[in-house]
């Protein structure tokens, strides 16, 4: 915290001060306007405190001032334009502030001006010509700002720019061709998060010094410069979400202090990726997600041992992964390989990469038995397999790679949807890590019962079993998922009864049950789910009577009970549930008249009340109602 208080006036009465450094504290208030009186005022650093207001225009008073650092505060106002009166200034620093206006031409009069630091601020308008006459400039930080127009041409005659920062603002136009000779001595160069466009010069490739490329979502077209493997000290270079077309150019492998390569979100096509990169032996971050790829991932590629994450998702690559995939990748956190074509079993030896955080291998054409080697990635959090053709373990009936999970002590989300696995779940699915949140096996062929002990996945959000072959009673210790929000059992065999303890579920908004031999009656305690939205028990053989706590749950959207076997007249309770937006209680055996409160459905879009035996006239309020809802395309009424 350091020290704090406001500055006394009494400071700006000590005429010899030279140096004024209060920077990491906890002072506030104003800067007072006496500042201006301390004539021999070489530095001034006030940065890092919670000082507010203006920025003193007396400050241009202090003619031999060399600094001004003000960032990380809270000042607001424009920037004074008497700064540029200052003819020794070499730092100008009052980044991270809330000020706004423009930036003033003046500040191209401080030709010493070696550190230019406006960044983080709400600075509107276009970016002064004149600040291409600070010749000695060696950073330029304008970033996270407001900023419109295009990059003056006299910016690019200021050969000492070694760190130029442009990103977040709206800035657009083009790069000069001859920008790697405008920039001999450039090492970082940021220009993400605008709207310039046009291609990538090729002459940038001559800023030999040059550490970072950060061209991230902008406009760009045309291909990357063939050359740009000559950058021998680039470590960084960040492309995604332009508009680049043509190949991975193979001289990138040549770039041996490469960290990061990202150029997702691009249209670059090759039938391969560059075995060359396989050279790359400080790579860190590999990203090509969503580049329009194909072919396959050459083997080159798990032999970067430093490699954290890599994120091939999205694209066309085919072949299968390498058998010893996993062996050299032991810094690895992140494995993205969804929405491709790859085949192939996955490797066991993926186990080895023992460092894995994130593995998504969804939506390919992997096939095989799921590695029970996954197992011994103890540090797994995500693991997504859905959509494949994964397969359970040829000798056990039980899905015992779900056993091997059990390891996973900090696994969160466990996504393995619509594969042919084909068994039973084993009862050790309740030692599954007490962190996980997500568990999702739809369409999986499961069989056999629900096991009771997925009552301890306490920290459960989502549930999602639809779409197998699951048979026997929803287990009563479901009531220990205290957290979920989402359960969701469509189109299995369960039978029995839906069990009371679902009631004490209360943070579930969506709850599918529908398509299942659940019989007996909806329970009483059903209005015990207060943020219920999404109820969906239909096409099961439920009988009456429909408890009148579900006519109470405040937020219900969604409300399907139809082709069970409810007989009873239908409350005028129903009109209870404004927010309504679709109901269904068709082919039951309900009877009596419709309630005129049906009509206090404002919102409803989709009604049936068909197959049942509703007698007597429609009541006024529907067709008032229905009035309404005639304006909407989508709205749905059925009584037949």
């Amino acid at each position: 915290m350091g020290i704090g208080g406001t500055i006394e006036p009494r400071l700006c009465n000590l005429s010899f001060l030279a140096e004024l450094d209060l920077s990491n504290n906890s002072f506030h208030g104003h800067l007072p306007n006496g500042l201006g009186h301390l004539s021999r005022l070489k530095r001034i650093d006030l940065s890092r405190n919670q000082f507010d207001g203006m920025i003193p225009p007396s400050l241009s008073n202090c003619r031999k001032l060399e600094e001004i650092s003000l960032s990380l505060n809270q000042l607001t106002g424009g920037v004074p334009r008497e700064l540029g009166m200052l003819p020794n200034l070499r730092v100008l620093a009052i980044a991270n502030n809330s000020l706004n206006g423009t930036i003033p031409p003046s500040i191209g009069n401080s030709s010493l001006l070696e550190v230019l630091s406006f960044y983080s601020n709400n600075l509107q308008g276009s970016i002064p010509w004149e600040i291409g006459d600070l010749l000695n400039l060696r950073e330029l930080r304008l970033d996270n700002n407001q900023l419109t127009g295009t990059i003056p041409s006299t910016i690019f005659n200021i050969s000492t720019l070694q760190y130029f920062y442009l990103t977040n603002n709206s800035l657009s136009g083009g790069l000069p061709m001859n920008i790697g000779y405008s920039f001999p001595n450039l090492v970082y160069l940021y220009l993400g998060m605008n709207q310039f466009g046009g291609p990538i010069p090729s002459s940038l490739c001559r800023c030999g010094r040059l550490e970072v490329l950060s061209l991230r979502a902008n406009n760009f077209t045309g291909s990357l410069p063939r050359e740009i493997g000559s950058l021998s000290n680039l470590k960084y270079i960040v492309v995604y979400q332009n508009f680049l077309t043509g190949t991975i150019p193979p001289s990138i492998g040549n770039l041996s202090n490469l960290v990061i390569l990202d150029l997702s979100e691009n249209y670059l096509v090759g039938k391969n990726i560059p075995r060359e990169l396989g050279y790359l032996q400080n790579l860190q971050c590999l990203n090509f997600r969503a580049c329009s790829l194909t072919g396959s991932i050459p083997e080159e590629i798990f032999n970067i041992s430093t490699l954290e994450s890599v994120d091939l998702g999205y694209n066309r690559l085919s072949g299968h992964l390498p058998s010893n995939m996993g062996h050299s990748l032991n810094q690895l956190e992140e494995l993205n390989l969804n929405n491709n074509s790859l085949s192939g079993p996955i490797p066991a030896s993926i186990s080895n990469a023992s460092q894995l955080i994130t593995l998504c291998l969804s939506r390919n054409s992997f096939s095989g038995p799921v590695p029970t080697s996954l197992g011994n990635l103890q540090q797994l959090q995500i693991l997504i397999l859905a959509h494949n053709d994964l397969t359970s373990q040829p000798d056990s009936p039980e899905l015992v790679f779900l056993s091997s999970l059990t390891n996973c002590r900090f696994l969160e989300v466990l996504n393995v949807d619509h594969n042919w696995l084909n068994g039973i779940l084993p009862e050790s699915l309740g030692n599954l890590s007490a962190s996980l949140r997500k568990l999702a096996m739809e369409g999986c062929q499961i069989r056999g019962s629900i096991p009771k002990g997925i009552g301890n996945l306490s920290s459960l959000i989502a549930l999602g079993f639809d779409y197998n072959d699951i048979s026997g009673t929803i287990p009563s210790t479901i009531q220990g998922l205290k957290k979920l929000q989402g359960l969701s059992f469509e189109g299995n065999n369960l039978q029995g009864s839906i069990p009371n303890e679902i009631c004490s579920l209360t943070k579930l908004v969506n709850l599918k049950l529908l398509g299942n031999k659940l019989s007996g009656q909806i329970p009483n305690c059903i209005g015990n789910l207060r943020v219920l939205q999404n109820l969906y028990i239909q096409s099961n053989m439920l009988t009456s009577p429909i408890p009148l706590s579900l006519w109470t749950i405040p937020d219900l959207l969604f409300l399907n009970m139809s082709d069970n076997s409810l007989h009873e007249s239908l409350p005028a309770a129903v009109g209870n549930l404004e927010t309504l937006v679709q109901l269904d209680i068709s082919r039951n055996q309900l009877f009596g008249s419709i309630p005129s409160t049906i009509g206090d459905l404002q919102r409803l879009n989709h009604l049936s009340l068909s197959r049942n035996s509703f007698q007597g006239p429609l009541p006024e309020s529907l067709g008032n109602m229905a009035a309404f809802l005639n304006r909407w395309r989508n709205f749905r009424f059925s009584v037949t």
